[in-house]
């Protein structure tokens, strides 16, 4: 079973700040349920935010992570909403940013890095084919 991603989600209404990158609390809510299947989407688990993140980031250590949850085991949706709609991010690029995770030097997709990701968040193994795009 693949997720779709919601893109719509990283691009900037006319009302926002051109130096903010706009978040709501249901795409945290949603991130919370594929990262944390037994407590998301309400809230997050240092544990398994470092099971997760290790296949993703592995350069994320436990301090980034310990940021990330404000030095407690666990954090809420929307405690991570209100630190991150406080924040201003700039000319910041989550795509770009994701796909420099996922890809080689080169800038071509490490296929193996993208099915470790799929394995780890319980999608199972990417298979090597024929791919079609459908409207």
């Amino acid at each position: 079973m693949l997720t779709r991603i919601d893109f719509a989600l990283f691009q900037k209404t006319e009302e926002e700040d051109h130096n903010s990158l706009p978040i709501e609390l249901q795409d945290i809510q949603k991130a919370f349920k594929i990262i944390d299947k037994n407590n998301g989407p309400e809230k997050v688990t240092l544990a398994e935010l470092k099971k997760r993140m290790a296949v993703i980031n592995p350069h994320l250590n436990e301090k980034d992570l310990l940021t990330l949850t404000n030095g407690k085991s666990e954090i809420s949706a929307k405690t991570l909403y209100e630190l991150l709609k406080q924040n201003e991010l700039g000319d910041f690029d989550p795509l770009a940013e994701a796909f420099k995770l996922i890809s080689t030097p080169q800038g071509e997709l490490n296929f193996d890095k993208l099915n470790a990701i799929f394995q780890t968040l319980g999608y199972g193994e990417l298979q090597i084919g024929r791919a079609s795009c459908r409207e």
